[in-house]
């Protein structure tokens, strides 16, 4: 199985590493394609354009079977790739820290084609993640 995941960046309010060890976990369950997000910090160092991020994104995020979506913090781009994602009809989890946020958008959590689940901590996550892979 192709994973895409998705995370803000720009607006991060998780750190860095806990997007690493997400990703490290989500390889349990196959392969991510945009391993990048995980090393942001060389990324951005890297001499690319806008353009060039987003087509090499969107290549990506088109090459995954399923979408993991960080959306604790409010993002432009991950409501951008989500968007794009169901069109697809491809399966999408939209996960959030509830110690970081309350509640999401209702554009996320009023849709019938994201799946959303709150966490606590790594822990209670890897449990979620279990269960939504275990449904694809």
């Amino acid at each position: 199985m192709k994973i895409y995941f998705a995370a803000s960046l720009t607006n991060r309010i998780l750190e860095i590493n806990f997007y690493k060890k997400i990703v490290t976990y989500l390889e349990n369950y196959g392969k991510i394609v945009n391993p990048h997000i995980a090393n942001y910090d060389k990324l951005e160092k890297g001499n690319y354009s806008a353009k060039e991020k987003h087509d090499y994104d969107i290549k990506k995020l088109e090459e995954a079977d399923v979408v993991i979506a960080e959306i604790t913090a409010p993002s432009l781009g991950v409501g951008y790739e989500i968007g794009r994602m169901i069109k697809s009809g491809k399966p999408i989890l939209g996960i959030y820290n509830l110690e970081k946020t309350k509640k999401v958008s209702p554009m996320f959590s009023g849709s019938e084609k994201i799946e959303i689940c709150s966490y606590e901590n790594f822990n209670d996550l890897k449990k979620k993640l279990k269960l939504f892979f275990n449904k694809c």
